[in-house]
């Protein structure tokens, strides 16, 4: 079957969201992704779908459905769960001329532990660019890794950074952009407290540290990886509360394996904290500072300590960041090239 060529989108096409939520709707990257394209596309233009016999929200300001119509695009978002993979078979089978759009998360095989997994969605993700499919990163890293050769459909895109976090940047940039009240948390992690994400080596720390730590948390972990006594922990808050405690955070700590763009370290660069870089993540290549993915458990503490009380050089690193985001080709790329009609909305 001949791979059909992607077609700009018609006016009034609707866009059809393939998306399970997971993790933390608040700060997860696809789910805030996902919440941007349904405010982009407008009252109407989008939908959720849900699988019969599965239950399931749509995503805020999107409508469930159950099933595809003529005219509708696909979109999946994230590449983790079998049953996305499954949805686009079919549809490619039945509907060859149906516009399809990927947005992975994709990790890179050789940086996380779940390489078998990583490894086994690259190659999908390439077949099923030869089907098709118009599959969209968010880095130049990614592209590499995903591209699928001559005449394949990979684009690099900007949607991995939000509209607001964007502003947020940009206004960190202007003469006394960056919010200078009291910062009295040192150390916070922000995100799901996994392995992958790091949480038990910045409980760890924590429980070393002299520093005043914090935690935002989709759900309080238990046994092992329950947080140490005396950290302060906000469970599930809402994002102004999310926002309230970055404002006061001197460094975001999230010790990940990999990023592909990290929606949570972005969103703490632009409310003026310091995030530095502890796995391989490729938006920060080139940047020299705050690559501290080789040290040990004393000498990440030692410099944390030390980059804690020099405020002059932490807020000059915390611009430094910011710049570093905004100068990447994956900020100056479209967002989703080819998804919307021309002139479709921006938040």
């Amino acid at each position: 079957m001949a791979a059909p060529s992607p077609a700009e989108p018609a006016s009034g096409a609707r866009l059809v969201l393939a998306y399970r939520p997971s993790g933390f709707p608040e700060l997860g990257g696809l789910h805030r992704l996902g919440c941007e394209i349904v405010q982009r596309a407008g009252p109407d233009g989008s939908a959720t779908l849900i699988a019969r016999g599965q239950s399931g929200a749509p995503l805020p300001g999107s409508r469930p459905t159950h099933r595809l119509r003529q005219g509708d695009r696909l979109v999946v978002i994230g590449c983790n769960v079998a049953w996305a993979y499954r949805l686009v078979l079919s549809q490619r089978l039945r509907h060859p001329r149906r516009p399809v759009a990927w947005l992975p998360s994709f990790h890179d095989p050789a940086t996380v532990r779940h390489s078998r997994r990583a490894r086994l969605a690259q190659l999908a993700l390439k077949v099923l660019q030869r089907l098709g499919v118009t599959v969209h990163v968010q880095t130049p890293h990614e592209q590499q890794l995903l591209q699928a050769g001559r005449g394949a459909h990979c684009r690099l895109s900007s949607h991995g950074l939000p509209a607001d976090v964007r502003r947020g940047l940009e206004q960190c940039l202007q003469p006394a952009g960056t919010a200078s009240g009291e910062r009295s948390i040192d150390l916070l992690f922000v995100g799901r407290p996994t392995l992958q994400k790091g949480w038990g080596r910045f409980i760890a720390l924590a429980q070393r540290s002299r520093l005043r730590c914090g935690a935002i948390l989709p759900s309080r972990p238990v046994g092992p990886l329950a947080p140490p006594a005396g950290m302060a922990v906000l469970l599930a808050p809402e994002r102004s509360r999310i926002s309230q405690e970055l404002g006061r955070s001197r460094l975001v700590l999230i010790p990940s394996d990999y990023e592909s763009f990290g929606i949570a370290q972005l969103e703490a660069i632009a409310a003026g904290c310091v995030v530095p870089i502890l796995g391989h993540w490729p938006l920060w290549e080139g940047f020299e500072a705050l690559q501290w993915q080789q040290l040990d458990d004393a000498a990440l503490l030692a410099a944390c300590e030390r980059l804690a009380a020099d405020e002059p050089r932490r807020r000059a690193l915390a611009l430094a960041q910011a710049r570093h985001v905004l100068d990447q080709p994956s900020a100056r790329a479209p967002w989703l090239p080819g998804l919307l009609p021309a002139g479709g909305g921006a938040p």
